[in-house]
């Protein structure tokens, strides 16, 4: 689990979590953790971008629309009691997009999404 997250409206709670056997997945327990459903549809690069999703790391909840922090640097999202599937990364003609995007800068190690928020 890289990040666990209650949804005081709904209820839920919503873990975002990597396995060698389910890869990485978004978990929703509607039943405070006693039942728990997976999904990591809809969360991956487009094949040609050559880019690839290594962990889910931050979520962010709020008024029916999930949030999704992703290695390589991206943001997914989905409605809470649908699939996951837009991707909302920046545009590719934000030019500082395209510099902290790009892995020739990005210090050693991964460069990810760390911290979500919506803005009230």
């Amino acid at each position: 689990m890289y990040h666990v997250i209650h949804d005081p409206k709904s209820g839920a709670v919503y873990a975002a979590a990597a396995s060698e056997w389910h890869g990485q997945a978004i978990w929703r327990s509607g039943d405070l953790g006693e039942t728990w459903t997976h999904s990591s549809e809809g969360i991956a690069y487009d094949a040609e971008t050559g880019r690839k999703v290594s962990k889910v790391s931050t979520l962010a909840v709020s008024d029916g629309r999930l949030l999704v922090g992703v290695e390589a640097p991206g943001i997914f999202e989905a409605a809470t009691k649908g699939k996951h599937g837009r991707c909302c990364r920046p545009s590719p003609e934000n030019r500082e997009a395209r510099t902290w995007d790009d892995p020739s800068n990005q210090p050693p190690g991964h460069l990810g999404i760390s911290a979500l928020m919506f803005d009230r």
